[in-house]
């Protein structure tokens, strides 16, 4: 007699538990035919015993890893898993319960008939479940319509025993129907107000504002050539979330960022850097995994997946940056092969969607040419793929520009219609007590005329705006006086009209932007305004703008000059995030927005968006 045996049971469970017994013993006896067999009938939820359910699972888990199946190893097993979780040693299965248990099998060939017993029992008791549940919400005084539906649906959804649909590794069938799944619209990390657009630019491109770049919940990628600045973009959104100063979800209220870096030194690079961006350093977790107390190791996916979780479950995390993504990638995954990097990515951007955090992962450019950035990305199409957003960094080969394009934008507006920004990479000195370090910070620095493609590939058009202007003019009054953009773009690129010169030449012609269908289709309509010659001021000129200098993201004022010396606790590292309120007043009078949508927590919810931004605590 075993602790299992302790309870005291009725004649119908004595004899359900017996079945149970005995089938675990031919699985134990049987070889790997009989483990196939019962394994594809019954499941360790239709065990009555918790504990012969944790001894079924531990046997089909070694028969996977073709391992044997014998008492001993079981053991062996149950007491690894049982230390794993602080329980009792081997969850209080003793070897010799497992021998009589062997013993207990009157002959292999009637195993099946016994695994169909365990099964019907399994069926019976979940039904009855679901019954007394629903005589529960009925006393409470649940719609009777709606508990029946309830009703059906929850026992449509248990089988039928003997017949369950699941394979031998526990693996089985779901289907949730469109009824019970409620729809809800994204939610935005970075939801662009347009302030930093001029207001008659933004006016003519017709796009309402706010516009989604960067989802709640999904994967990232932000990827460019060695040197672009894509790295110190990862940072700048990661001051920005430390602190509670970008415009969406998060805004108002600082949150956590885990930070994974293979490349550069924490110490002489990325916290100085980091400190320039203004960081609230109590809100950001340099993320490692370690072994025999204090050897660390590069996190590997998706080995490291359940550890990167609780972590980040634990610290309520809302942004993890891994930089670089390729380096976190398991070393035995062929990284050229889409399917063998999807087993990496795809549970990283189910863990995105679990823990409603942005990942951004930075991405590097391959040895190729070409204008095509989400192709350029080194290793397999998964990357691009996997990936809800992807923004683009390059440098104008010419004068030396840098731009930033969002070249994919999954959950929101066609991302050809989001415009291109410009940024920089300001030198900047921080103070450190073993001396100055000197870092580059990085800003935006308003709407670019050119995008990451035109730069990628040098392009520049035989047409000028005038020239541009007649021909847009012409080929919509052809159409009628409207067409498809997609065709527009299509027949203006045959031409060699640059996107940026047909951007001028639309805003110029006052062509207006009509979204409609599913999915949704951009029209180019001309419109009966006044037309402003090419060259001419329609409105007084506004003063330079750039994303971060108004509205949510601080202000030029507020920023330490290129080169000024900032350290942790001075009042420029403080400001440097810090928005301004004429700033946003005038943005909000030039262009109507939507109220922002409440931050998901509480925490520091007293944060004003015109008051310098609270440090935050661990």
């Amino acid at each position: 007699m075993t602790a299992l045996d302790a309870d005291p049971r009725t004649a119908a469970d004595d004899q359900i538990i017996n079945a149970e017994r005995i089938v675990l013993g031919a699985m134990m006896s049987g070889g790997p035919d009989v483990v196939a067999d019962i394994a594809g009938r019954l499941t360790a939820d239709d065990f009555t015993r918790p504990a012969h359910g944790r001894v079924f699972q531990v046997i089909c888990d070694l028969w996977a890893g073709d391992q044997p199946t014998e008492p001993m190893p079981i053991v062996a097993e149950m007491q690894r898993r049982a230390a794993e979780d602080r329980a009792h040693p081997a969850y209080g299965v003793q070897m010799i319960y497992l021998v009589e248990c062997v013993e207990a099998v009157p002959s292999l060939a009637n195993a099946g008939w016994y695994a169909g017993q365990v099964a019907a029992a399994g069926y019976r008791r979940r039904t009855a479940e679901v019954l007394t549940s629903a005589s529960g919400r009925l006393a409470a005084g649940a719609d009777p319509a709606e508990v029946a539906a309830w009703t059906t649906t929850s026992l449509d959804s248990l089988g039928r025993p003997g017949k369950p649909a699941r394979t031998p590794t526990g693996r089985r069938a779901r289907v949730t129907w469109g009824t019970e799944i409620e729809p809800e619209p994204p939610r935005w990390a970075w939801n662009d107000d347009g302030s930093d657009l001029p207001p008659d630019k933004l006016a003519s491109m017709q796009i309402p504002v706010p516009f989604g770049r960067l989802p709640v919940g999904a994967m990232a990628i932000a990827a460019g050539r060695e040197g672009t600045g894509k790295s110190s973009f990862g940072i700048w959104l990661a001051a920005h979330i430390t602190r509670g100063t970008l415009p969406g979800d998060y805004f108002g209220t600082p949150r956590r960022v885990f930070y994974v870096a293979v490349e550069d030194s924490w110490k002489h690079t990325l916290m100085p850097r980091m400190i320039a961006a203004g960081v609230n350093r109590s809100m950001i977790g340099r993320f490692d995994v370690v072994v025999d107390e204090d050897t660390e190791l590069t996190l590997s996916l998706p080995a490291d997946l359940q550890l990167l979780e609780e972590e980040m479950s634990r610290h309520r995390v809302a942004l993890l940056v891994i930089d670089p993504l390729m380096s976190a990638i398991g070393s035995n995954i062929d990284t050229h092969k889409e399917r063998d990097t999807r087993t990496a990515l795809d549970p990283l951007a189910k863990l995105a969607d679990r823990t409603g955090a942005v990942i951004l992962g930075i991405a590097h450019f391959s040895k190729a040419s070409g204008t095509d950035v989400s192709a350029l990305i080194t290793g397999s199409g998964a990357f691009k793929n996997v990936a809800r957003s992807i923004f683009g960094f390059a440098r104008d080969q010419e004068d030396g520009t840098r731009i930033f394009t969002q070249v994919k934008n999954s959950l929101g507006r066609d991302h050809h219609d989001l415009p291109s920004l410009a940024y920089e990479i300001d030198n900047v000195t921080v103070e450190t007590r073993k001396g100055p370090a000197h870092v580059g910070r990085f800003r935006f620095a308003g709407m670019s005329e050119q995008s990451v493609h035109e730069a990628l590939g040098g392009s520049r058009s035989a047409y000028s705006t005038r020239d541009a202007e007649a021909w847009l003019r012409e080929y919509l009054d052809d159409a009628g006086g409207a067409a498809p953009s997609k065709e527009i773009k299509e027949a203006a690129k045959e031409e060699g009209i640059t996107d940026k010169i047909l951007r001028k030449a639309r805003e110029s012609l006052n062509v207006t932007i009509e979204q409609s269908g599913f999915p949704k289709t951009s029209t180019w309509r001309l419109g009966t305004a006044s037309v402003v010659p090419s060259g001419a001021q329609s409105v007084p000129p506004s003063p330079p703008t750039r994303l971060g200098a108004t509205a949510a993201l601080g202000t030029t004022a507020g920023l330490a000059a290129p080169g000024r010396i900032v350290t942790e606790s001075s009042d420029a590292a403080r400001s440097i995030l810090a928005p301004t309120t004429a700033a946003r007043a005038a943005a909000a009078a030039a262009v109507p927005s939507t109220p922002r949508p409440p931050a998901p927590y509480s925490l520091a919810r007293s944060a004003s968006p015109a008051s310098p931004p609270p440090t935050g605590t661990a």
